[in-house]
Formats: structure tokens, sequence, C-alpha cells
């Protein structure tokens, strides 16, 4: 499986081509392994472009928006892929379907539902599309991918402004190849401005990360060799969607607690952006340096750092630009992540922990 050969072997792949792959040999006795259990086959795994957006909503009006802007969202951009995505996964009962039409799936008004449903604890939902998965490579990381999740935790009813409201964290992250990226970077900034600004989002980031296959339902299988990948590139990201929700060591956080660390590409608005000072800090800081982009977003500014996403070796040492955006960002940023939030079974000692994750999230300091 996931031996200390194929993951160094990965490694110097990766340090010439971010898009390199990995293949991985199927398991004799699955039932031995829990972290791997889906791998009963060769699989081919990969990193790929990522971008990840994260918005709450407080009321019922957000809501309905949502449950009709979220399939939209996705569609478009299985259309900016030349309709790459030909599987669902249902994320309540963890099969992979094919034949899924989006008129259907729209019609389940997924958000609506879920605003009227009564929790008493954290409750998730999620769904992801991607290649349908063949029987020789069931646990395959696709190529081109888009995922949603729905977070009630760790209450559907929680203190906003002053008053006692339902809050609902939701995000979006799709993956591309790197290289696909470089090729259709204008036509995808297009779409993924145009949604951070109808979704009012929260928190955006983008980067490079490790794909999770389809079939895949939790970050959990994955974890102890993309735990040391970390530890090897500065600029590979930790992607872990529902993070976000139970952030700084505590189960109790949501999007307004802080941000990640970025490694390419991030949003900066609303509290975040008075956290760093306001826009002219950004400005002064950033639009007389050529290495980033600025662009406005809702209130505040998206930024792209070094031109394109970088694995940065860690042998090359910390990289200048992302070392001058993370000072830049720092009173907004998160102390802890809790990267170990859906992990089940044994812990082992080669995962990232919360302690580890403040590490990571100070790499640049």
């Amino acid at each position: 499986m996931f031996t200390e050969k194929i993951i160094d072997e990965w490694i110097t792949l990766l340090k010439e081509d971010p898009d390199a792959t990995v293949m991985v040999p199927a398991m004799m006795k699955p039932e031995e392994d829990y972290w791997h259990q889906y791998l009963t086959s060769d699989s081919v795994l990969r990193m790929g472009f990522y971008a990840t957006m994260y918005w709450e909503i407080t009321t019922e009006a957000q809501s309905d928006f949502m449950a009709h802007a979220l399939p939209d969202m996705i569609q478009a951009f299985n259309q900016l892929t030349g309709n790459q995505l030909t599987g669902l996964l249902d994320g309540e009962t963890g099969t992979v379907l094919e034949d899924w039409n989006w008129g259907k799936w729209r019609n389940q008004r997924i958000l609506r539902d879920l605003w009227g449903k009564k929790t008493s604890g954290s409750d998730v939902f999620f769904s992801s599309f991607g290649y349908k998965p063949d029987e020789q490579h069931q646990a395959a990381s696709p190529e081109f991918k888009a995922e949603f999740g729905i977070d009630f935790s760790p209450s559907p009813f929680v203190s906003y402004d002053g008053k006692s409201v339902r809050k609902i964290m939701g995000y979006l992250t799709v993956y591309t190849p790197v290289k696909w990226w470089q090729v259709h970077r204008s036509a995808f900034e297009t779409w993924w401005l145009e949604w951070l600004n109808k979704t009012q989002s929260e928190q955006a980031y983008t980067g490079i990360a490790y794909i999770l296959p389809l079939n895949f339902d939790h970050q959990g299988h994955i974890l102890p060799f993309n735990s040391k990948l970390m530890y090897e590139f500065y600029g590979l990201d930790w992607n872990d969607a529902f993070e976000m929700s139970t952030a700084n060591d505590s189960p109790h956080m949501h999007l307004t607690g802080g941000m990640k660390t970025p490694t390419f590409g991030v949003l900066i608005c609303k509290q975040h952006l008075e956290k760093v000072g306001g826009k002219k800090i950004i400005e002064d800081a950033l639009k007389n340096d050529n290495r980033f982009r600025l662009i406005p977003v809702l209130d505040g500014y998206w930024i792209e750092a070094g031109g394109e996403p970088n694995l940065y070796p860690r042998e090359n040492g910390r990289p200048d630009v992302l070392v001058k955006l993370y000072h830049l960002l720092k009173p907004a940023l998160l102390e802890y992540l809790w990267v170990v939030g859906e992990q089940r079974g044994s812990i082992e000692e080669n995962v990232m922990k919360p302690s580890d994750s403040k590490n990571w999230l100070q790499r640049f300091e």
C-alpha cells in the first residue's frame, strides 16, 4: 500500500510536475488496515489545482437562493471542463451513481430541505461529482471533481450579531489538473469571481491539494501519506473543507474565527479584511509588487501570489512571496485547525494533529 518507497517516489515526481501521479498496488487483505480499506484494486492517485469557497447562511432567503445557485455553479464548472463529471457520490448513501441528471438533483432543493431539518447537534451533508470509477480503479483520483458540503456544526442555533438564529456553513470545492488550469485560466477566473460575488463568500482559497477519490467519504483514508507530503512542500495545501467549522482547536468555531495560511489564491474581505487593517493596507503592501495580482471582490480583494500555484519543495527554502503574504494577513489567520476532526479508528503517529497544525499554519513565520 502506501509504503515509504511509494511515497518517496511520488515526492520525487511531484518536484518536477505537480500533476504527477502514483500507482498504488491493491491490498491482499484490506480488512487489516482501516485507512486503506477501499484500495482493493490498483489505483492511480494525483494532486491537482483546487479552488474552495466557503459561505454562511443565516436566513431562509439565503438558503432558498443557494438551493438554486449551487446546482448552477457545478453545472457551469462541468461545462468548462467539457462535461468531465460523469459520476455522483450520494453523500447520504455513500454509493457512486451514474446517469444522474441536473434537473432531478436540482429539484431536490437540498439546502431548503436542510434548512428545515431538525437537528440536535452536528449534522453534515455532502456530495461529490467526478469520473465514475471503473472496477479496476475504484479508488482512483479523478482529474476533474466538484464537491459540496453543508455543515450544521456544532448546533443549528448560534449567536449571530447579538441574535440567536440558525447558521449553516457551506462550501464548494472544484479540482482540475494544474496544466488544464494554466490553459483555461481566464475562463476559470470568470466563473470563480462571478460565484464568489453571488454567494457572498466569507473565505476562499486556490492552490494545489490532493484529490480525494470519488468513493472516499472523508479525509481519514489518506491522512498518513498526505500528512507526510505536507512536510515536504511549502505550497501543498490542506483542503479538508470541514476543518473550517472546527478550527482553532475547538469544535465551536465558524468561518468568522480566522483564515488558513494561503498557498496561492486567497479571498480577503469582510471581518477578516478589518482584522488586517482594511483595503489600504493590502493595496500599499501589494499593488506595486508584480508578483501579486489584486482583483476587487465583494468589499475586499482576491489575491494571487507568485504567478501560479507551485508546490515549493522544502529544500529550496521558504518562498519569499508566500512569506510576505503570510505576514500581511497574519492578524486574520487561525492558530490551529482541527485537522483530525473526521478521523475514525486509532490515531496513527504519522498523521497531522491539531498541535502539528499550528506549526504548519505558521511555517512562514
